[in-house]
């Protein structure tokens, strides 16, 4: 058993599960909130073998080769087979990481009410924030004081609502946003197929869930930004932590002793915009317990503000970051195909350097040709594409490593508040929070299809 341990109860999370989960320790998701943009068994798009389509097409958005993930939902519009979501918070861990916002899926969940004998792991994929100032960056997505009035309603004679009190919502906030809302985290491992599971070419229905795995948004403000989790001992036995308490969850709600817990299996960890910081910290102690990298459009320029001018200076480029971070990739990885690289990027020059040595031994590579479309009229015939750019994709010989590029002038871009009145969205009903976002919103069922997951 782990010597981490995590509060049973916080009014914080009383609040939350309210807003968004079914009441209860271990709650089920609220399918109210969960599948707000997805009833009438609308498809949840899904990347598997490649990226960009090979064959001639119409329009532009058209090149990206997603399939339509469906039969998740039953006649009710209810998920199937939902998981489960435990938010846990750390007992007396000071300015440390605390919040810990948990998908588990409910292939690993029946494992963990069911298999007493302890014989099988908790594989677990861990994504990042970037860097924020929580309660300033990341508004309340509710009316606090409606809230509070409900709670004070249900609890007349609590103190702590009397008060109003509620210091540190906006971790809740983060969280929900990275574990299902904006970003669709538990959507993508929920729709997510493993290489081998069914053929890719075709239709993705089914209702089964493919990676008996854990997903974790930690949730972590600016000072420190993700101290412990950074660092590689304290990093691995808070997973352990984790996986215990949760296995300890399911076993009490079944009535049995939680005892012969299970091991931590493989680890996946991504890392999405200015978390790029964390991806240097943990690669540089080469950490043995983390099995698998996914980079989604990291930032890993350096800078700082000239006080006489207010002015962004730059200490060190995207590209040099890269440089530094491709180098230590290297020498995590020695050990072979069993470790495994994604990088998605939107700026071709900082990672050009990668694709040459990629290309320098046996590989696969696919191309995208936007540029091809410029000067042609969109969909609508009133506006032409203009200033798109071309992206790829590289696979080396074993598909360990893989490197995406898709350009940010192809997309409507939030990223420096630029927008290219020539680019495109991709897809208005379900695609349209494109640019930046849309790396990590997306792209993570790409990554988990070439995982090494396994049922």
């Amino acid at each position: 058993m782990s010597t981490i341990t995590f509060e049973d109860k916080t009014c914080y999370l009383e609040r939350y599960t309210r807003a968004y989960f079914d009441c209860g320790k271990s709650s089920r998701i609220n399918e109210a909130q969960f599948f707000k943009n997805f009833q009438n068994n609308k498809p949840f798009p899904t990347f598997t073998q490649r990226i960009f389509k090979k064959e001639d097409v119409p329009y532009p958005y058209n090149l990206f080769d997603f399939k339509d993930r469906t039969g998740l939902l039953d006649t009710n519009n209810s998920l199937i087979r939902p998981g489960r979501v435990i938010v846990l918070k750390r007992k007396n861990v000071g300015k440390n990481t605390n919040y810990f916002f948990i998908w588990l899926s409910q292939s690993l969940w029946d494992k963990y009410l069911n298999q007493s004998d302890g014989k099988f792991s908790s594989n677990i994929h861990i994504l990042f924030h970037p860097v924020g100032n929580i309660g300033t960056d990341y508004p309340d997505y509710y009316d606090e004081i409606k809230e509070l009035q409900i709670l004070q309603k249900d609890n007349p004679n609590d103190e702590f609502y009397k008060k109003n009190n509620f210091y540190g919502t906006n971790f809740f906030e983060l969280g929900v946003r990275y574990l299902f809302r904006e970003k669709q985290s538990v959507l993508q491992q929920r729709s997510a197929i493993l290489e081998g599971a069914r053929d890719p070419g075709g239709a993705l229905s089914g209702s089964d869930d493919c990676i008996p795995l854990m997903l974790i948004v930690p949730v972590s403000g600016i000072n420190p930004y993700f101290g412990d989790l950074a660092n590689a001992s304290s990093f691995q036995q808070i997973l352990k932590g984790i996986s215990d308490f949760c296995f300890e969850i399911a076993r009490k709600e079944k009535g049995n002793k939680p005892d012969n817990y299970p091991t931590v299996g493989r680890v996946a960890c991504s890392f999405y915009s200015r978390s790029g910081d964390v991806t240097e910290r943990l690669l540089t102690q080469l950490p043995t317990f983390i099995d698998e990298f996914y980079l989604y459009d990291v930032m890993l320029d350096k800078y700082h503000i000239d006080k006489s001018t207010n002015k962004r200076v730059t200490d060190r480029t995207q590209e040099q970051g890269f440089q530094i971070v491709w180098h230590l990739f290297k020498q995590w990885k020695r050990d072979g195909m069993s470790k495994k690289i994604r990088i998605y990027s939107a700026y071709p020059n900082s990672v050009s350097f990668i694709a040459s040595e990629l290309k320098m031994k046996k590989h696969e590579e696919n191309f995208a040709k936007f540029s091809s479309f410029n000067g042609k009229l969109d969909r609508t015939g009133k506006a032409k594409y203009s200033g798109l750019s071309d992206g790829y994709e590289i696979y080396s010989a074993d598909a360990s490593i893989s490197l995406v590029c898709i350009p940010t002038n192809n997309f409507w871009v939030y990223l420096d508040e630029t927008k290219n009145s020539g680019g495109f969205v991709i897809d208005d009903n379900y695609m349209s929070d494109v640019g930046h976002s849309w790396f990590v919103s997306r792209l993570q069922t790409h990554a988990l299809f070439h995982s090494g997951f396994r049922r």
